[in-house]
């Protein structure tokens, strides 16, 4: 490695440890209701493509009975 591309990672490094600290993190009751809207928009995504998918099949077997 030449001498530029060692300073240029040593760089990266100090000013992303740098960018991190200025970083507000989520505290545990931000995490927990983030994490609780995606259980739920993820159930009902289900719910919905598993209802598409009964209707499609109710349609085909209707067409090709």
């Amino acid at each position: 490695m030449k001498r530029n591309e060692v300073e240029n990672i040593k760089n990266f490094v100090i000013e992303s440890y740098q960018e991190l600290r200025k970083v507000t993190w989520p505290g545990q009751k931000e995490i927990l209701a983030s994490s609780f809207v995606v259980v739920v928009v993820t159930a009902i995504s289900v719910l919905l493509i598993v209802a598409a998918d009964k209707v499609i099949e109710l349609a085909l077997n209707a067409i090709f009975k």
